[in-house]
Protein backbone atom coordinates (compact mmCIF):
# COMPACT_ATOMS: atom_id res chain seq x y z
CA UNK A 1 0.00 0.00 0.00
CA UNK A 2 1.11 3.40 -0.65
CA UNK A 3 0.54 6.31 1.69
CA UNK A 4 -0.44 9.68 0.49
CA UNK A 5 -1.87 13.08 1.07
CA UNK A 6 -5.47 13.61 0.81
CA UNK A 7 -4.88 16.22 -1.49
CA UNK A 8 -2.38 14.45 -3.55
CA UNK A 9 -3.75 14.30 -7.45
CA UNK A 10 -2.76 10.17 -7.00
CA UNK A 11 -5.32 9.71 -4.61
CA UNK A 12 -8.25 10.02 -7.81
CA UNK A 13 -7.62 6.19 -8.48
CA UNK A 14 -8.17 3.07 -6.10
CA UNK A 15 -4.65 2.20 -7.43
CA UNK A 16 -1.43 3.77 -8.15
CA UNK A 17 0.99 2.94 -10.78
CA UNK A 18 4.33 2.23 -9.76
CA UNK A 19 5.58 5.02 -13.07
CA UNK A 20 3.27 7.81 -11.26
CA UNK A 21 5.25 7.30 -8.21
CA UNK A 22 8.72 7.14 -9.16
CA UNK A 23 8.36 11.00 -9.51
CA UNK A 24 7.76 11.26 -6.26
CA UNK A 25 9.44 11.95 -3.11
CA UNK A 26 9.28 9.03 -0.72
CA UNK A 27 9.81 9.34 2.88
CA UNK A 28 11.36 6.12 4.53
CA UNK A 29 12.35 6.44 8.39
CA UNK A 30 16.22 6.83 9.10
CA UNK A 31 17.46 3.74 10.89
CA UNK A 32 20.35 2.64 8.73
CA UNK A 33 19.07 -0.80 7.89
CA UNK A 34 15.68 -0.12 8.06
CA UNK A 35 16.03 3.07 5.50
CA UNK A 36 18.39 0.85 3.17
CA UNK A 37 16.42 -2.10 3.30
CA UNK A 38 13.33 0.04 2.56
CA UNK A 39 14.62 2.14 0.20
CA UNK A 40 15.49 -1.70 -1.98
CA UNK A 41 12.12 -2.76 -1.61
CA UNK A 42 10.89 0.73 -3.00
CA UNK A 43 13.21 0.37 -5.55
CA UNK A 44 12.34 -2.80 -6.50
CA UNK A 45 8.32 -2.13 -6.26
CA UNK A 46 8.55 0.84 -8.44
CA UNK A 47 11.05 -0.84 -11.01
CA UNK A 48 13.54 1.51 -10.59
CA UNK A 49 14.25 4.39 -7.97
CA UNK A 50 12.38 7.32 -7.06
CA UNK A 51 12.85 11.35 -7.91
CA UNK A 52 14.26 11.13 -4.11
CA UNK A 53 13.96 9.20 -1.12
CA UNK A 54 14.33 11.38 1.94
CA UNK A 55 15.21 9.46 4.79
CA UNK A 56 13.94 11.01 8.22
CA UNK A 57 14.93 10.36 12.01
CA UNK A 58 11.22 10.38 13.49
CA UNK A 59 8.56 7.54 14.75
CA UNK A 60 6.35 6.29 12.12
CA UNK A 61 3.52 8.33 13.57
CA UNK A 62 5.23 11.23 12.84
CA UNK A 63 6.16 10.10 9.08
CA UNK A 64 2.84 9.73 8.48
CA UNK A 65 1.84 13.31 9.65
CA UNK A 66 4.37 14.30 7.33
CA UNK A 67 2.75 12.41 4.59
CA UNK A 68 -0.92 14.21 5.86
CA UNK A 69 1.11 17.51 5.23
CA UNK A 70 2.49 16.69 1.41
CA UNK A 71 5.76 16.35 2.23
CA UNK A 72 6.02 12.71 0.39
CA UNK A 73 4.70 9.62 0.24
CA UNK A 74 5.71 6.14 1.84
CA UNK A 75 4.67 2.62 1.79
CA UNK A 76 3.17 -0.06 4.53
CA UNK A 77 1.79 -2.72 4.34
CA UNK A 78 -2.60 -3.77 4.60
CA UNK A 79 -1.82 -4.54 7.86
CA UNK A 80 -0.90 -1.26 9.30
CA UNK A 81 -4.34 0.18 7.62
CA UNK A 82 -6.00 -0.23 11.05
CA UNK A 83 -5.28 2.89 12.17
CA UNK A 84 -6.74 6.66 11.41
CA UNK A 85 -4.32 9.01 10.32
CA UNK A 86 -5.41 12.54 9.41
CA UNK A 87 -4.90 14.09 6.16
CA UNK A 88 -3.48 10.54 5.15
CA UNK A 89 -5.25 8.16 2.00
CA UNK A 90 -3.72 4.77 0.97
CA UNK A 91 -3.84 3.23 -2.17
CA UNK A 92 -2.78 0.17 -3.89
CA UNK A 93 0.15 -0.16 -5.51
CA UNK A 94 -0.48 -1.03 -9.10
CA UNK A 95 2.95 -3.11 -9.30
CA UNK A 96 4.06 -6.07 -11.71
CA UNK A 97 7.06 -6.94 -9.16
CA UNK A 98 6.37 -9.75 -6.57
CA UNK A 99 6.73 -7.10 -3.39
CA UNK A 100 8.00 -8.25 -0.25
CA UNK A 101 5.93 -9.58 2.15
CA UNK A 102 7.80 -9.35 5.72
CA UNK A 103 10.76 -8.10 6.84
CA UNK A 104 12.95 -8.54 9.97
CA UNK A 105 14.70 -6.00 11.96
CA UNK A 106 16.45 -6.99 14.90
CA UNK A 107 19.54 -6.01 17.13
CA UNK A 108 23.02 -7.81 16.25
CA UNK A 109 23.42 -8.24 20.63
CA UNK A 110 20.34 -10.52 20.27
CA UNK A 111 21.52 -13.69 21.01
CA UNK A 112 18.39 -15.71 21.61
CA UNK A 113 19.16 -19.27 19.79
CA UNK A 114 15.00 -19.13 18.93
CA UNK A 115 15.54 -15.74 16.97
CA UNK A 116 17.93 -17.07 15.02
CA UNK A 117 15.97 -20.65 14.14
CA UNK A 118 12.94 -18.08 13.04
CA UNK A 119 15.68 -16.42 10.71
CA UNK A 120 16.72 -19.11 9.09
CA UNK A 121 13.24 -20.55 8.87
CA UNK A 122 11.44 -17.52 6.99
CA UNK A 123 14.95 -17.41 4.66
CA UNK A 124 14.22 -21.05 3.68
CA UNK A 125 13.17 -21.55 -0.08
CA UNK A 126 9.92 -21.85 -0.13
CA UNK A 127 8.89 -20.39 3.04
CA UNK A 128 7.15 -17.15 1.79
Amino acid sequence: MVLLSEHHPLTMDTEVSAAALRQEQVLVTSDDARSKAMEGAVRHALGGPPALTMPCAVQRDTLLDMVGLGFGVTFTGAHALGAFYPGVCARHLDSKRDLLSYFAFWSPENSKPALRDFLAMANAPGAA
